[in-house]
């Protein structure tokens, strides 16, 4: 699972943990100081001037759509094909949402938790589309933790070496062993993967239809 996001607060790009707390804002969409694009060259992580984390990345959608747009129906060369987007841990604005999600298709945003809000708006051509939020106080971020010391004795087969790139998992170690587990590692794609996985899901199964 990737890490949750850590957003600078030095910059004056508006960001806002989506909790119970939390409201959509759709005057960003006419609010010209706000950056439009927060991304670190299409890797689906946000760039070191905002942060660090995982982000809806529009540059990492059209290259993940890039590589199966031949095969895409010539009705939706555009637009994904997802009625429902489930978000964990993410930093999202308007950007990918108006870009590349089908306003007659997209019926609901579910944000679970650990997301912020860096700028998300909705068209009107969306404001039908149904938003929910967290309810649960989010237990990874320290300042919202009552911290307690709670420890117990464990293992030597439950300790893992874990290497991590960019917030992601990209080797175990099992420190008993020494043996990598590169392969449970990498189940874990970036947004590039997770997307091009969803188009070409999309597109057999219409060719099945």
């Amino acid at each position: 699972m990737a890490l949750a996001p850590a957003f600078n607060v030095e910059t004056d790009q508006p960001h806002q943990l989506i909790d119970e707390t939390w409201t959509l804002n759709n005057g960003y969409g006419n609010d010209l100081t706000i950056s439009e694009y927060l991304g670190h060259h299409g890797e689906g992580i946000l760039h070191e001037e905002f942060g660090e984390g995982e982000y809806l990345d529009s540059q990492a959608i059209k290259m993940a759509r890039q590589q199966v747009v031949r095969s895409l129906p010539f009705n939706n060369e555009r637009f994904l094909p997802v009625e429902k987007l489930g978000l964990e841990r993410f930093v999202v604005d308007g950007g990918s949402i108006m870009r590349w999600f089908d306003p007659q298709r997209l019926r609901k945003i579910e944000f679970k938790d650990g997301c912020i809000d860096a700028g998300l708006y909705l068209k009107p051509g969306m404001r039908h589309v149904k938003i929910t939020a967290a309810t649960a106080r989010p237990q990874h971020y320290h300042h919202y933790l009552h911290r307690q010391h709670v420890g117990r004795a464990v293992k030597m087969g439950e300790l893992k070496l874990v290497d991590l790139k960019k917030g992601r998992v990209v080797s175990r170690k099992d420190t008993r062993t020494g043996r990598e587990e590169l392969e449970s590692a990498q189940k874990q794609p970036g947004l590039k993967a997770k997307m091009s996985q969803l188009m070409h899901g999309w597109t057999s199964k219409r060719k099945g239809d």
